[in-house]
């Protein structure tokens, strides 16, 4: 057992860098704080080669082994460019309903990212989303069915830890029916107890039973279990319910304490001391450095004058030295991402490509019948979101990628693309253009969170003779889809669920 509070305290931080370099501020960050925790996001990636540099020298520079951690759910939450296989969202593979695939799903990303690094992956998501619009979850979760949720999440957690990585789940005590993101606000859930046990917490019994090795929490007020605080900060809800009554012994891991939902509670530094009183091991300041380093400070003093119990850091520690004990490899296996990843990806988006609404088309929708007339392709402009979020370079500029397929050929529409939070002038340029088109067909991002979208939506609608509606990030933006329009989604927009969704609306596959 380490012997200094500092040395103490390193082993609970999980910090996130600013770049893609051990440089020297990021070298004197951990030093100074002893932190002993490293999470990934896509700043920090450039390539596969560059990331094992990164870890290999910030471990060199630092003398002591880092538990390396990312967020690596598929579908939306992807941050690697290279070395692992791109597979869709989870309610794709829920669609496609078979437990043994998902089993596989976990062998190849434990198998990839253990040859990145990695030794902590922070998925898969229990979550069970419901009829109830939740901007924060969607099709991150696997199904609206808490059995069904239940089974994947047993055969994820045993196939990525059976490759040399531990799965977390989250968000516990369960979120899917949220109806704010708590990277923005903070949810307020008023479910009992008694009817969380009985719905949203069954998946993390059933993860619990499978040997999952992290629990991560969630930052909604849970009004009717602990109405004081969120379960970031709920000794009831983490310690006396989790370690009490669920009788879990391994590591818990707060969710990031910069995250909207907390600020109205304090900074970072009032925000981890809460978090570790509360249960936490493992404690994550994903960002800025100056919350780091208030959060490294607030917890020493915090210890110092008796806020905090200091053998109860220690029981702490050991959880967590033996969950670094059980990753010790670093670079494990072969580099890149396996063959059999891309037919499994391929199977689940297939699954999930659907025609929520035909309209008043018929299926396939034959884009050559509209050469010579006034079209127009309405797309997101991915680029905005470049630094934090990882596009494939085929569909990156998604108007080159549609219009080279088979189905599109002879399709000469007038391209509109449009930022992913559309201004005014966004709008008003997009309606200009679809004024008297015989065709739209629109690529939405996400309606529900982007007044702009909704309005660009509308406008395609009113303008347009006949509107075809790709549903990308948000699958309940099939509420704003006019009755005449065609709206389809495949529950993301990863290449595989966009190859599988236009399949099915323009070649009726």
């Amino acid at each position: 057992m380490a012997n200094t509070l500092r040395e103490l305290i390193g082993w609970k931080l999980v910090f996130g860098v600013s770049g893609p370099d051990a440089d020297d501020r990021t070298v004197s960050l951990f030093r100074e704080t002893g932190a002993r925790g490293l999470i990934l996001y896509r700043r920090n990636f450039r390539s596969a080669e560059q990331v094992k540099k990164l870890l290999s020298g910030l471990e060199e520079k630092l003398g002591w082994k880092l538990l390396v951690c990312l967020d690596h759910e598929g579908g939306r939450v992807v941050f690697p460019g290279e070395g692992v296989t791109v597979f869709p969202d989870n309610y794709a593979f829920g669609l496609l309903g078979d437990a043994e695939t998902v089993r596989r799903q976990g062998e190849i990303e434990g198998a990839e990212l253990s040859a990145l690094g990695i030794n902590v992956n922070f998925s898969p998501v229990c979550d069970i989303i419901g009829d109830v619009y939740n901007p924060g979850i969607l099709s991150r979760s696997y199904s609206k069915s808490p059995e069904a949720v239940s089974r994947f999440i047993k055969e994820r957690i045993r196939g990525t830890q059976s490759r040399g990585v531990s799965a977390t789940v989250k968000h516990y005590p369960g979120k899917g029916h949220a109806t704010v993101d708590a990277h923005l606000g903070l949810p307020v859930i008023q479910s009992t107890l008694k009817e969380m046990e009985d719905f949203h917490l069954k998946p993390f019994f059933a993860a619990l039973e499978a040997g999952v090795e992290c629990v991560m929490s969630s930052h909604p007020l849970y009004a009717n279990i602990d109405s004081e605080v969120p379960a970031t900060f709920s000794y009831k809800i983490m310690t006396e319910l989790l370690r009490g009554k669920y009788g879990y012994k391994g590591v818990i891991v707060s969710d990031d304490l910069e995250m909207g939902a907390l600020t109205k509670y304090g900074g970072a530094g009032d925000a981890i001391v809460k978090a570790d009183k509360a249960g936490h091991d493992l404690l994550l300041v994903c960002h800025a450095t100056d919350a780091q380093n208030r959060s490294y400070h607030s917890l020493l003093k915090a210890y110092e004058d008796g806020t905090l119990d200091r053998k109860l850091l220690e029981k702490s520690v050991e959880r967590i030295k033996t969950l670094h004990a059980k990753r010790p490899a670093r670079f494990e296996g072969k580099l890149g991402p396996l063959p059999e990843g891309a037919l499994i990806a391929r199977k689940a988006a297939g699954a999930a490509a659907t025609v929520l609404n035909k309209g008043n088309f018929d299926i396939p929708v034959r884009l050559a019948q509209y050469a010579g007339k006034k079209a127009v392709l309405v797309y997101p402009r991915f680029a905005d979101l470049e630094e934090t979020l990882m596009w494939e370079p085929e569909v990156k500029e998604l108007d080159s990628w549609f219009l080279s397929r088979d189905f599109a050929r002879g399709f000469k529409p007038e391209l509109c693309r449009v930022p992913l939070n559309p201004d005014e002038n966004a709008v008003l340029q997009a309606a200009r253009q679809l004024d008297g088109a015989e065709l739209a067909v629109v690529f939405v991002w996400d309606a529900g969170l982007f007044e702009g979208w909704r309005r660009v939506l509308e406008a395609a609608q009113s303008k347009a003779k006949n509107c075809v509606v790709i549903l990308l990030r948000d699958f309940f933006d099939a509420r704003f889809a006019a009755p005449a329009a065609l709206a389809a989604t495949a529950y993301g927009f990863r290449k595989c669920q966009l190859e599988a969704v236009c399949e099915k609306v323009f070649k009726g596959a």
